[in-house]
C-alpha cells in the first residue's frame, strides 16, 4: 500500500485503468483497477469496487485503457499484478 485517499466523491482523481486480480468487499467484487494518487503524492492503485455505480467486473467508462495515453514518469508504476 502507498497510501490513502481520506477524501471521497470530487477530491479524488484517478488517470487509467487496468484489469489484474478480483477484488471483493461483501457482495462487490471487481477486476478492474484505477491509478491515482494518493492524499501523500505517491501513485498507486485502488479497486474499482469502491466507485459508485456500475456492476460486478465492470470497467469505468471514463479512465484511459493503458497504452492509449502518454505521462513523462509521471503515471502510477505498474502495479505487482500485472508485472
Amino acid at each position: 500500500m502507498v497510501g490513502h485517499l481520506e477524501q471521497g466523491g470530487a477530491a479524488n482523481w484517478f488517470v487509467t485503468e487496468m484489469r489484474g486480480e478480483t477484488y471483493r468487499d461483501g457482495a462487490a467484487e471487481n477486476n478492474w483497477w484505477a491509478s491515482t494518487r494518493a492524499d501523500k503524492g505517491r501513485w498507486g492503485w485502488t479497486p474499482e469496487v469502491y466507485f459508485a455505480g456500475g456492476g460486478n467486473y465492470e470497467d469505468d467508462a471514463g479512465l484511459l485503457m493503458p497504452g492509449s495515453y502518454t505521462c513523462a514518469n509521471t503515471c502510477a508504476p505498474v502495479p505487482f499484478w500485472a508485472r
